[in-house]
Protein backbone atom coordinates (compact mmCIF):
# COMPACT_ATOMS: atom_id res chain seq x y z
CA UNK A 1 0.00 0.00 0.00
CA UNK A 2 1.44 3.20 -0.66
CA UNK A 3 2.42 5.49 2.33
CA UNK A 4 0.16 8.25 2.79
CA UNK A 5 1.09 11.93 4.39
CA UNK A 6 -1.15 13.44 7.07
CA UNK A 7 -0.59 16.99 8.08
CA UNK A 8 -2.70 17.71 11.57
CA UNK A 9 -2.90 21.07 12.96
CA UNK A 10 -4.09 21.26 16.51
CA UNK A 11 -5.61 24.38 16.32
CA UNK A 12 -4.10 26.66 19.36
CA UNK A 13 -2.26 23.63 21.09
CA UNK A 14 0.53 25.39 22.43
CA UNK A 15 3.02 22.61 23.76
CA UNK A 16 1.76 22.82 27.34
CA UNK A 17 -1.41 21.36 25.79
CA UNK A 18 0.59 17.92 24.83
CA UNK A 19 2.47 17.97 28.04
CA UNK A 20 0.03 18.18 30.30
CA UNK A 21 -2.12 15.68 28.99
CA UNK A 22 -1.80 11.41 29.00
CA UNK A 23 -0.76 11.13 25.10
CA UNK A 24 0.52 7.85 24.69
CA UNK A 25 0.25 8.38 21.08
CA UNK A 26 1.92 11.13 20.19
CA UNK A 27 4.54 10.00 22.85
CA UNK A 28 5.18 7.35 20.29
CA UNK A 29 5.09 9.21 17.57
CA UNK A 30 8.29 11.23 19.40
CA UNK A 31 9.96 8.12 20.11
CA UNK A 32 10.16 6.52 17.06
CA UNK A 33 9.88 10.13 15.20
CA UNK A 34 11.24 13.36 16.16
CA UNK A 35 9.67 16.14 17.74
CA UNK A 36 10.81 19.91 18.51
CA UNK A 37 9.61 23.20 19.53
CA UNK A 38 9.11 25.63 17.02
CA UNK A 39 7.19 28.55 16.25
CA UNK A 40 4.30 30.07 14.31
CA UNK A 41 4.32 32.97 12.28
CA UNK A 42 3.15 36.27 13.82
CA UNK A 43 0.96 37.49 13.74
CA UNK A 44 -0.06 34.36 16.02
CA UNK A 45 -3.44 33.87 14.41
CA UNK A 46 -5.38 30.74 12.58
CA UNK A 47 -5.57 31.95 8.91
CA UNK A 48 -2.33 33.36 8.65
CA UNK A 49 -0.90 30.27 10.36
CA UNK A 50 -3.18 27.68 8.45
CA UNK A 51 -1.63 29.26 5.02
CA UNK A 52 1.84 29.00 5.66
CA UNK A 53 1.22 25.28 7.49
CA UNK A 54 -0.12 24.17 4.14
CA UNK A 55 1.80 26.09 1.61
CA UNK A 56 5.40 26.07 3.62
CA UNK A 57 5.84 29.06 3.07
CA UNK A 58 5.64 32.64 4.94
CA UNK A 59 3.00 35.38 4.46
CA UNK A 60 5.34 36.91 2.64
CA UNK A 61 5.38 34.33 -0.47
CA UNK A 62 1.52 33.30 -0.17
CA UNK A 63 -0.17 36.73 1.20
CA UNK A 64 -2.49 35.78 3.65
CA UNK A 65 -1.38 38.24 6.61
CA UNK A 66 -4.75 38.38 8.83
CA UNK A 67 -8.06 36.76 9.67
CA UNK A 68 -9.47 39.83 8.42
CA UNK A 69 -8.48 42.81 5.69
CA UNK A 70 -8.69 46.00 5.80
CA UNK A 71 -9.20 47.35 2.17
CA UNK A 72 -7.69 50.55 1.47
CA UNK A 73 -9.19 52.11 -1.51
CA UNK A 74 -12.93 50.22 -0.85
CA UNK A 75 -12.39 51.55 2.82
CA UNK A 76 -14.19 48.20 3.74
CA UNK A 77 -13.28 44.82 5.80
CA UNK A 78 -13.55 41.29 4.50
CA UNK A 79 -12.68 38.04 6.00
CA UNK A 80 -9.65 37.03 4.56
CA UNK A 81 -11.26 33.48 3.78
CA UNK A 82 -11.27 33.07 -0.52
CA UNK A 83 -8.84 31.00 -1.78
CA UNK A 84 -8.39 34.33 -4.41
CA UNK A 85 -5.75 35.98 -1.52
CA UNK A 86 -3.47 33.04 -1.95
CA UNK A 87 -0.56 33.76 -3.98
CA UNK A 88 1.49 30.30 -3.88
CA UNK A 89 0.03 26.71 -4.45
CA UNK A 90 -0.56 24.66 -1.46
CA UNK A 91 0.57 21.32 -0.74
CA UNK A 92 -2.04 19.52 -1.88
CA UNK A 93 -1.98 21.32 -5.24
CA UNK A 94 1.58 20.23 -5.34
CA UNK A 95 0.49 16.40 -4.56
CA UNK A 96 -1.95 16.66 -7.28
CA UNK A 97 0.43 18.04 -10.03
CA UNK A 98 2.45 14.69 -9.02
CA UNK A 99 -0.66 12.20 -9.24
CA UNK A 100 -1.67 11.98 -5.51
CA UNK A 101 -5.27 12.23 -4.29
CA UNK A 102 -5.98 14.49 -1.64
CA UNK A 103 -7.95 15.64 1.32
CA UNK A 104 -8.90 18.56 3.70
CA UNK A 105 -10.41 18.11 6.70
CA UNK A 106 -11.30 21.37 8.89
CA UNK A 107 -13.68 21.77 11.75
CA UNK A 108 -14.38 25.63 10.38
CA UNK A 109 -16.22 26.49 7.00
CA UNK A 110 -13.77 29.53 6.41
CA UNK A 111 -10.25 27.01 6.45
CA UNK A 112 -12.64 24.54 3.85
CA UNK A 113 -13.26 27.70 1.79
CA UNK A 114 -9.64 29.04 1.86
CA UNK A 115 -7.36 25.77 1.95
CA UNK A 116 -10.11 23.31 -0.41
CA UNK A 117 -9.21 24.70 -3.77
CA UNK A 118 -8.40 21.76 -6.40
CA UNK A 119 -8.93 19.21 -3.53
CA UNK A 120 -10.49 15.89 -4.49
CA UNK A 121 -12.57 15.47 -0.67
CA UNK A 122 -13.55 18.21 1.35
CA UNK A 123 -15.18 18.14 4.69
CA UNK A 124 -15.50 20.88 7.33
CA UNK A 125 -17.71 20.03 10.30
CA UNK A 126 -19.79 22.87 10.20
CA UNK A 127 -21.44 21.57 7.10
CA UNK A 128 -20.96 17.82 6.96
CA UNK A 129 -21.94 15.80 3.52
CA UNK A 130 -24.88 14.05 4.11
CA UNK A 131 -22.91 10.64 2.78
CA UNK A 132 -20.62 10.71 6.48
CA UNK A 133 -23.69 10.96 8.52
CA UNK A 134 -24.88 7.40 8.63
CA UNK A 135 -21.48 6.20 9.52
CA UNK A 136 -20.61 8.82 12.17
CA UNK A 137 -23.26 10.31 13.47
CA UNK A 138 -23.67 14.56 13.03
CA UNK A 139 -20.71 16.45 14.50
CA UNK A 140 -21.07 18.25 18.02
CA UNK A 141 -21.39 22.09 18.27
CA UNK A 142 -18.96 24.49 16.74
CA UNK A 143 -18.33 25.30 20.12
CA UNK A 144 -17.83 21.72 21.98
CA UNK A 145 -14.75 19.51 22.02
CA UNK A 146 -17.22 16.82 20.42
CA UNK A 147 -16.60 18.48 17.31
CA UNK A 148 -12.89 17.97 17.10
CA UNK A 149 -13.16 14.53 17.82
CA UNK A 150 -15.90 13.99 15.20
CA UNK A 151 -13.21 15.33 13.26
CA UNK A 152 -10.81 12.55 13.45
CA UNK A 153 -13.17 10.18 12.87
CA UNK A 154 -13.64 11.58 9.82
CA UNK A 155 -9.97 11.26 9.00
CA UNK A 156 -10.56 7.79 9.54
CA UNK A 157 -13.59 7.12 7.63
CA UNK A 158 -11.91 9.19 5.00
CA UNK A 159 -8.77 7.18 5.21
CA UNK A 160 -10.54 4.12 4.33
CA UNK A 161 -13.45 5.18 2.00
CA UNK A 162 -11.58 7.62 -0.26
CA UNK A 163 -7.90 6.32 -0.09
CA UNK A 164 -6.22 9.95 -0.34
CA UNK A 165 -2.62 9.94 -0.42
CA UNK A 166 -1.81 13.42 1.04
CA UNK A 167 -4.47 15.04 3.86
CA UNK A 168 -4.31 18.03 6.10
CA UNK A 169 -6.31 18.44 8.80
CA UNK A 170 -7.41 20.99 11.43
CA UNK A 171 -9.12 21.48 14.44
CA UNK A 172 -10.83 24.52 16.31
CA UNK A 173 -9.54 25.95 18.94
CA UNK A 174 -12.74 26.48 21.24
CA UNK A 175 -11.20 24.35 23.87
CA UNK A 176 -8.00 25.98 24.21
CA UNK A 177 -10.13 29.18 24.29
CA UNK A 178 -12.22 28.60 27.60
CA UNK A 179 -9.83 25.83 29.25
CA UNK A 180 -5.70 25.53 30.28
CA UNK A 181 -3.80 23.29 29.53
CA UNK A 182 -3.89 21.82 33.48
CA UNK A 183 -8.22 21.89 33.06
CA UNK A 184 -9.67 18.65 33.34
CA UNK A 185 -11.71 19.11 30.52
CA UNK A 186 -8.30 20.09 28.25
CA UNK A 187 -6.80 16.94 29.06
CA UNK A 188 -9.78 15.01 28.74
CA UNK A 189 -9.83 16.69 24.89
CA UNK A 190 -6.04 16.31 23.98
CA UNK A 191 -6.63 12.61 25.25
CA UNK A 192 -9.57 11.92 22.99
CA UNK A 193 -7.70 13.25 19.57
CA UNK A 194 -4.84 11.55 20.80
CA UNK A 195 -6.65 7.96 20.98
CA UNK A 196 -8.24 8.36 17.54
CA UNK A 197 -4.77 9.44 16.31
CA UNK A 198 -3.09 6.38 17.19
CA UNK A 199 -6.27 3.95 15.34
CA UNK A 200 -4.58 6.07 12.61
CA UNK A 201 -1.38 5.17 13.38
CA UNK A 202 -1.94 1.46 14.01
CA UNK A 203 -4.43 0.86 10.95
CA UNK A 204 -2.15 2.56 7.97
CA UNK A 205 1.17 3.09 6.48
CA UNK A 206 1.72 7.15 7.46
CA UNK A 207 4.58 9.83 7.64
CA UNK A 208 2.62 12.44 9.89
CA UNK A 209 3.22 15.99 10.54
CA UNK A 210 1.98 17.58 13.58
CA UNK A 211 1.67 21.02 14.56
CA UNK A 212 -0.05 23.64 15.73
CA UNK A 213 -0.95 27.08 13.86
CA UNK A 214 -0.23 29.04 17.71
CA UNK A 215 -0.81 28.70 21.27
CA UNK A 216 -2.89 30.26 23.70
CA UNK A 217 -2.60 32.27 26.92
CA UNK A 218 -4.93 34.10 29.74
CA UNK A 219 -5.03 37.94 29.03
CA UNK A 220 -6.12 40.70 31.79
CA UNK A 221 -6.87 43.94 29.78
CA UNK A 222 -8.43 45.05 26.51
CA UNK A 223 -7.10 48.06 24.85
CA UNK A 224 -9.26 49.83 22.54
CA UNK A 225 -6.28 51.29 20.17
CA UNK A 226 -8.58 53.76 17.59
CA UNK A 227 -10.09 55.32 20.74
CA UNK A 228 -7.13 56.13 22.36
CA UNK A 229 -5.62 57.47 18.86
CA UNK A 230 -9.01 59.22 18.60
CA UNK A 231 -8.83 61.11 22.16
CA UNK A 232 -5.29 62.20 20.52
CA UNK A 233 -7.09 63.65 17.32
CA UNK A 234 -5.92 60.87 15.21
CA UNK A 235 -8.85 59.22 13.36
CA UNK A 236 -7.25 55.66 12.39
CA UNK A 237 -8.62 52.14 10.87
CA UNK A 238 -7.91 49.61 13.50
CA UNK A 239 -7.85 45.98 12.39
CA UNK A 240 -7.43 43.30 14.74
CA UNK A 241 -5.96 40.79 13.31
CA UNK A 242 -7.85 37.97 15.15
CA UNK A 243 -10.89 38.83 14.20
CA UNK A 244 -13.32 36.50 12.61
CA UNK A 245 -17.22 35.03 12.53
CA UNK A 246 -16.12 33.03 15.85
CA UNK A 247 -16.72 35.55 18.21
CA UNK A 248 -17.80 33.31 21.33
CA UNK A 249 -13.96 32.02 21.03
CA UNK A 250 -12.11 35.37 21.83
CA UNK A 251 -15.04 38.20 21.17
CA UNK A 252 -12.50 39.63 18.08
CA UNK A 253 -9.57 40.47 21.07
CA UNK A 254 -6.25 39.43 20.19
CA UNK A 255 -2.94 40.37 20.52
CA UNK A 256 -1.94 42.01 17.73
CA UNK A 257 -3.43 44.69 15.17
CA UNK A 258 -2.98 46.76 12.18
CA UNK A 259 -3.94 50.12 11.96
CA UNK A 260 -4.28 52.17 8.62
CA UNK A 261 -4.36 56.36 8.70
CA UNK A 262 -3.08 59.21 6.87
CA UNK A 263 0.37 59.41 5.88
CA UNK A 264 1.03 62.70 7.75
CA UNK A 265 -0.46 61.32 11.54
CA UNK A 266 2.24 58.40 11.53
CA UNK A 267 4.82 59.41 13.54
CA UNK A 268 2.48 60.93 16.06
CA UNK A 269 0.73 57.97 16.07
CA UNK A 270 3.85 56.09 16.32
CA UNK A 271 4.54 57.94 20.01
CA UNK A 272 1.09 57.59 21.27
CA UNK A 273 1.09 54.18 20.53
CA UNK A 274 4.47 53.14 22.32
CA UNK A 275 3.49 54.97 25.46
CA UNK A 276 0.08 53.34 25.69
CA UNK A 277 -0.63 50.33 28.54
CA UNK A 278 -0.53 47.02 26.96
CA UNK A 279 1.54 47.49 23.39
CA UNK A 280 4.90 45.70 23.58
CA UNK A 281 6.27 46.53 20.08
CA UNK A 282 5.05 49.45 17.37
CA UNK A 283 6.34 48.55 13.75
CA UNK A 284 6.39 50.65 10.67
CA UNK A 285 5.19 48.90 7.62
CA UNK A 286 8.07 48.29 5.71
CA UNK A 287 9.56 46.86 8.79
CA UNK A 288 7.24 44.98 10.01
CA UNK A 289 6.82 42.90 6.65
CA UNK A 290 10.64 42.31 6.61
CA UNK A 291 10.89 41.63 10.49
CA UNK A 292 7.95 39.14 9.98
CA UNK A 293 7.81 38.25 6.83
CA UNK A 294 4.17 39.67 5.97
CA UNK A 295 3.15 40.21 2.20
CA UNK A 296 3.27 44.19 2.32
CA UNK A 297 0.45 45.01 0.16
CA UNK A 298 -1.81 43.55 2.99
CA UNK A 299 -0.72 44.98 6.20
CA UNK A 300 -1.54 48.26 7.85
CA UNK A 301 0.45 51.17 7.71
CA UNK A 302 1.45 50.33 11.58
CA UNK A 303 1.48 46.67 12.76
CA UNK A 304 1.23 46.70 16.84
CA UNK A 305 1.77 43.62 19.22
CA UNK A 306 0.43 43.22 22.75
CA UNK A 307 2.27 42.28 26.03
CA UNK A 308 1.85 39.04 27.12
CA UNK A 309 -1.14 40.06 29.86
CA UNK A 310 -3.11 42.68 26.53
CA UNK A 311 -5.27 42.28 23.94
CA UNK A 312 -6.86 44.94 20.98
CA UNK A 313 -10.71 45.56 20.18
CA UNK A 314 -13.02 47.78 20.92
CA UNK A 315 -13.11 47.92 24.53
CA UNK A 316 -10.90 49.12 27.01
CA UNK A 317 -11.07 47.47 30.46
CA UNK A 318 -10.00 44.31 32.18
CA UNK A 319 -10.92 40.95 30.86
CA UNK A 320 -10.66 37.48 31.90
CA UNK A 321 -10.52 35.38 28.42
CA UNK A 322 -7.95 33.36 26.97
CA UNK A 323 -6.05 34.02 23.25
CA UNK A 324 -3.62 35.08 21.36
CA UNK A 325 -1.81 36.89 18.17
CA UNK A 326 1.22 38.34 20.05
CA UNK A 327 4.63 36.80 20.22
CA UNK A 328 3.78 35.33 23.33
CA UNK A 329 1.50 33.00 22.10
CA UNK A 330 3.86 31.40 19.24
CA UNK A 331 5.58 28.73 20.30
CA UNK A 332 4.08 25.17 18.77
CA UNK A 333 4.81 21.81 18.65
CA UNK A 334 6.64 20.37 15.65
CA UNK A 335 6.47 16.55 15.98
CA UNK A 336 7.09 13.70 12.63
CA UNK A 337 6.65 10.43 12.70
CA UNK A 338 7.29 7.99 9.61
CA UNK A 339 10.27 10.18 7.79
CA UNK A 340 13.56 11.07 7.72
CA UNK A 341 14.50 13.42 10.34
CA UNK A 342 14.68 16.50 8.76
CA UNK A 343 17.33 19.20 9.66
CA UNK A 344 15.91 21.17 12.61
CA UNK A 345 12.41 23.18 11.57
CA UNK A 346 12.56 26.62 13.24
CA UNK A 347 8.57 27.25 12.37
CA UNK A 348 5.63 25.38 11.75
CA UNK A 349 5.25 25.77 8.08
CA UNK A 350 8.26 23.81 7.06
CA UNK A 351 6.53 20.52 7.62
CA UNK A 352 4.89 20.98 4.65
CA UNK A 353 8.04 21.39 2.56
CA UNK A 354 8.83 17.56 2.67
CA UNK A 355 8.61 15.52 -0.16
CA UNK A 356 5.45 12.89 -0.50
CA UNK A 357 6.53 9.22 -1.12
CA UNK A 358 5.93 8.35 -5.02
CA UNK A 359 3.55 6.06 -5.85
CA UNK A 360 4.85 2.84 -7.57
Amino acid sequence: MHKKTIFVCLDGCGPEYIEQSDTPNIDRMVKFGFSWIGHSVIPSVTNVNNVSIVTGSPPSVHGITSNYYYDRQSKQGVYMESPDFLLTETALQRAKKEGLSTAVLTTKDKLLRLLGKDVDTVIAAESPPAWLLPTIGPPGHIYSAEINIWLFRVLKVVLKEKNPDVVYLATTDYMMHKYAPDAEESQAHIHALDELLGEVLEEYDVQMLLTADHGMLDKRFAVDLAQILQAQGIIAEVIPIIKDRYVVHHGNLGGAAYIYLDEKNIDEAVKILRECQGVEEVWLQADAAEEFQLYKERIGDIFVLADRDCVFGNVTQTVSLRSHGSRYESEVPIVGYGLKPPKQWKNNFEVAQIEFPAKG
